[in-house]
C-alpha cells in the first residue's frame, strides 16, 4: 500500500462537469499553495483515513513539517524525511530505513500538499459548495489513466489554508485527510529534513537509489 494511503490520505468523488477552468478557483488555489512555498516553515497536524469500496482500510494521525521542497511526515507507524533530493522512510516496527531519490509522482503519493499544484497542468478545476468561510474546490484529471482522478480540497477563505482533502485514485480507493491545526512562520533548520543514523543505531538501512 502506498505511503500516503497507509497514512490514510484523502477524498470523495464529485459528479459535476469539469469542462472549463474556473478563474476564481485558480485564484484561491494560487493563494493557498503560496503558503507551502515560502521560506518559513509550516507544521501541520492531521488525521487520515483510507477506504476501498466504502470499507475503512486504515487510519492514523500525525504531523507534517514543510519548508519549500523539504518535508517530514511523522505518524505512530513510520517517519519520512525528504530534503529536496533524498528521501528516507523509517518503518518503526521493521526497524528499517528505505533510502531513495523519489520522482515527482512518488512525492505526490507521500505529501498531499504537492497535490495542490496539480491544477497547474492536466486537471480542470471548479469551485464547488461554500459553507460559511469554507470553500470547496474540485480538481478532475483530464486523463483517465492518471493515478489521481479527483482531488477535492476545502479551503478556509479567510486564512487561505486547506481544512481537508479528499482524493479518489484510479482504482477507486478514497483517501481522506483532515487538517487539525496549521502553524506558520516557523524556523525549521535544514537538518530536520534529513535522517540522522546516529539517532537510530539499530535501524537497517536499505539504499534503493
Amino acid at each position: 500500500m502506498k505511503t500516503w494511503v497507509t497514512l490514510g490520505l484523502i477524498i470523495l468523488s464529485f459528479t459535476t462537469g469539469f469542462s472549463q477552468k474556473d478563474k476564481e478557483a485558480k485564484n484561491l488555489l494560487d493563494r493557498t499553495t503560496a503558503l507551502f512555498t515560502e521560506d518559513k516553515g509550516v507544521e501541520v497536524s492531521f488525521n487520515t483515513s483510507s477506504y476501498q469500496q466504502g470499507v475503512l482500510k486504515g487510519k492514523t494521525e500525525g504531523k507534517l513539517y514543510l519548508k519549500k521542497e523539504s518535508f517530514v511526515i511523522q505518524t505512530t507507524e513510520m517517519q519520512t524525511w525528504y530534503d529536496g533530493k533524498t528521501q528516507w522512510s523509517l518503518i518503526f516496527e521493521m526497524e528499517e530505513v528505505n533510502v531513495s531519490n523519489p520522482t515527482e509522482e512518488e512525492l505526490q503519493q507521500i505529501n498531499p500538499y504537492r497535490l495542490l499544484n496539480l491544477y497547474r497542468k492536466g486537471y480542470s478545476y471548479q469551485l464547488g459548495e461554500k459553507i460559511a468561510d469554507r470553500q470547496e474546490v474540485v480538481l478532475k484529471a483530464q486523463d483517465k489513466n492518471k493515478e489521481f482522478q479527483t482531488i477535492t480540497v476545502w479551503v478556509n477563505t479567510k486564512l487561505y489554508e486547506p481544512s481537508s482533502f479528499e482524493v479518489v485514485l484510479k482504482d477507486g480507493t478514497v483517501n481522506k485527510v483532515g487538517i487539525k491545526q496549521i502553524k506558520k512562520n516557523l524556523i525549521l533548520k535544514d537538518g530536520l529534513f534529513k535522517f540522522h543514523e546516529s539517532q537510530y543505531p539499530d535501524a537497517e538501512i536499505i539504499d534503493l537509489r
